[in-house]
């Protein structure tokens, strides 16, 4: 997990940041291809140590890595495994299955309140989502399920970052960092933020020139638009004439411990039908459709994690500021803050 853009400086984030460090909301456990029935997976997330599994029938628990009977830890790393279906404890034999209830023990009926802490689960373009609720465990929406027809399979970067998650997510709403830190030309909002209950849009333009590896410096215009659902839910989406493609960009924090984050970062690509002398790269067409995608993807992916990686360097030691000095052409940075309030409810355990 630190092999990209690790964190290990720096002033902690609690002391950069007076912000809860886990708002509500719905936040990647783990990649679905990584999750094959009969796998136990085991880590931390959101200060809590979790584990996580497949049954066959492809149903996913999360739920927390502690057993309800005597306390053992049920990680992989701990003896934790998973036998069939079931969840099996590694100090008594106890068993649990997918909804998180004890179904089985060695020597007795199952107790009848015997059951893990399961948390509510969402799986889209492939990930598997968990929510977490301050106040609730028990979610009043969920992110939109995302048409996959068409679709590349999805590539991911994992990153480990000391920031807090609403950094990301205002990140894709500042325009004015474009040119500084990425050396975008032309940064500017282009739709207006609209937020209807936990949904943000809005959308920015830019001119980026990057020197891509074989290519040199190609110069192309962007206009992507941002969709919000939560901050651990962010994406855009956006077309590149360049490569005939619509692309959907992912940006997906996770807090770790309320110090670091794991950030997803990954991209998806679907072809269009552009007429051939709008598409600057013609050799697609004799590469042919699934090798042209596929090259399209890696190119992309190449500039997506070098550029994020220029933001990482400002998150890792950014202090949030609660009232800053804004002016004119920061857009409409203090509507994006009123929409993340919602997310911050008082912490009861």
């Amino acid at each position: 997990m630190m092999k990209y853009g690790a964190a290990r400086e720096g002033e902690a984030t609690r002391h950069r940041c007076p912000l809860p460090p886990f708002p509500d909301g719905w936040y990647v456990v783990e990649l679905s291809r990584n999750m094959r029935p009969g796998k136990l997976v085991g880590k931390q997330w959101l200060g809590r140590q979790i584990v996580t599994w497949r049954d066959s029938s492809g149903k996913v628990c999360v739920a927390d890595a502690y057993c309800p009977h005597m306390g053992a830890k049920l990680t992989p790393a701990t003896g934790g495994r998973v036998d069939g279906d079931v969840l099996k404890c590694p100090f008594h034999g106890f068993e649990y299955d997918v909804s998180g209830q004890c179904v089985n023990t060695p020597n007795a009926p199952p107790p009848k309140t015997c059951s893990l802490r399961t948390y509510h689960i969402h799986e889209s373009t492939g990930f598997v989502f968990a929510y977490w609720g301050n106040q609730s465990r028990v979610p009043d929406w969920t992110p939109p399920r995302l048409d996959d027809d068409g679709w590349s399979d999805i590539k991911v970067r994992r990153f480990t970052v000391r920031t807090h998650p609403q950094d990301i997510a205002e990140n894709s709403v500042d325009t004015n960092h474009l040119k500084y830190v990425h050396n975008w030309d032309d940064g500017r909002q282009s739709l207006r933020a609209k937020i209807q209950g936990r949904y943000y849009t809005a959308g920015f333009s830019y001119t980026g020139s990057p020197n891509l590896p074989g290519f040199g410096h190609i110069r192309y215009e962007a206009s992507p638009t941002v969709q919000v659902w939560g901050l651990g839910f962010v994406y855009t989406d956006s077309e590149s004439k360049a490569y005939n493609v619509k692309v959907r960009n992912w940006f997906l924090p996770v807090p770790i411990d309320g110090d670091y984050i794991e950030a997803f970062v990954a991209i998806q690509l679907k072809k269009m039908s552009l007429p051939s002398h709008e598409s600057r790269f013609l050799m697609f067409r004799k590469l042919g459709d699934w090798l042209g995608l596929k090259f399209a993807q890696q190119i992309i992916l190449y500039e997506t994690v070098k550029e994020f990686q220029k933001d990482i360097a400002i998150w890792n030691h950014r202090r949030y500021v609660e009232s800053p000095a804004l002016c004119s052409s920061d857009g409409e940075l203090y509507k994006f803050r009123k929409y993340c309030q919602q997310f911050y409810t008082a912490t009861v355990d």
